[in-house]
């Protein structure tokens, strides 16, 4: 047998291929490495778009939702469940927004199930309503921390620096007041308003007080 194709010497010489690779690939990767370090020590960066990058960095990789991050206080986690196990039995179209940040809750009511329609007179569902607020008002974990404002929606004009009610949202407002003394809420636990806009809902707005 030819001495050049020998298995023994085959092994051999591919051996001392791949070894002569090896080493080639790892001198070019360290090359470049080499080559890359000098670029940044010979580069200036700013702080500001240092910082930038950073944070940019740190909010693509934190998926954390604000309520992972948020937690509700427990006068906020109240009003809610109240509204869910007393408010939105009796009213099911209503509806509840959470502001985690402000520590603010919102609650829309139709004003059908309010008062009659084109009318300021009370439907008999609003004092179950006018009760349901009294006695959360009341409760001892949300008493003195939060306050209420009513909040009608009316088109406002925008020509005037000051806003025009319409005379059926006054006589509203006026009712909302008379009713909320005569059940003896207080008055600086509550306010009353009008937003401009077009939907046909009563606001709660619960805002917590900053002593």
């Amino acid at each position: 047998m030819p001495e050049n194709i020998r298995c023994s010497d085959f092994k051999k010489c591919k051996k001392g291929v791949n070894t002569s690779f090896y080493f080639i690939f790892l001198s070019l990767v360290l090359s470049i490495l080499c080559f890359f370090i000098f670029l940044v020590h010979q580069s200036s960066f700013e702080a500001s778009k240092v910082d930038a990058l950073k944070t940019s960095l740190k909010n693509s990789f934190n998926t954390a939702s604000v309520f992972q991050t948020t937690q509700p206080s427990v006068e906020a986690s109240q009003v809610a469940i109240y509204h869910q196990s007393q408010i939105a039995k009796m009213f099911p179209n209503s509806e509840i927004l959470q502001d985690l940040i402000n520590d603010e809750i919102t609650i829309f009511i139709p004003s059908s199930d309010i008062f009659y329609e084109t009318l300021s007179d009370f439907k008999p569902t609003s004092a179950v309503l006018f009760k349901q607020i009294h006695s959360l008002l009341s409760s001892s974990i949300v008493k003195n921390k939060y306050t209420v404002d009513f909040v009608l929606f009316d088109d406002l004009t925008t020509k005037q620096n000051y806003p025009v009610y319409s005379h059926l949202s006054t006589q509203r407002l006026e009712k909302i007041k008379a009713h909320l003394d005569e059940i003896g809420i207080r008055q600086n636990a509550y306010t009353l308003g009008v937003e401009k806009g077009s939907d046909d809902k009563v606001k709660l707005h619960f805002r917590k007080r900053r002593n």
